[in-house]
């Protein structure tokens, strides 16, 4: 049997299981929508980049990267529509940090920057690996040799 827990590696990149468990893990933690405050749902929630794809295109960053798990939060459709390609740096500091925590968002101000895009990924797939494995670990889930 192969590992059960998962590490940053295996959660690097675009893929339905990663997604799925950063859904599962933020849906434990009482994620909301950053505005409205409505906890998620499996409705009328849609994916959001946090650092908006369309800042990471005109900064040439490749879509594997612009598409990682990492960068992924679940908004409503209207809050996703209203960041649109704001800058992360003005409407993350917007937001309370309690809502930002709850959707793993790191809360250093520096790691919003777009020349920061790659180590803003680093540290949230850090702090969603810790989530995951500790959801896991809840569940009576150990690593397996």
């Amino acid at each position: 049997m192969g590992r059960l827990l998962i590490d940053e590696e295996r959660f690097t990149g675009k893929s339905k299981n990663s997604k799925l468990l950063l859904y599962v893990v933020a849906r434990k933690e009482g994620a909301e929508d950053w505005w409205k405050g409505h906890k998620i749902t499996t409705t009328d929630y849609e994916e959001h980049h946090i650092i908006p794809r369309s800042l990471l295109k005109k900064a040439d960053y490749e879509y594997t990267l612009i598409d990682d798990t990492a960068n992924i939060a679940f908004l409503t459709e209207k809050a996703n529509r209203k960041i649109s390609n704001s800058s992360p740096e003005q409407y993350l500091a917007s937001i309370d940090q309690a809502k930002l925590e709850k959707q793993f968002v790191p809360l250093d101000k520096n790691l919003w920057k777009i020349e920061n895009y790659e180590h803003f990924l680093q540290q949230r797939r850090k702090i969603i690996v810790e989530a995951v494995n500790a959801y896991l670990r809840s569940l009576g889930v150990e690593e397996y040799l």
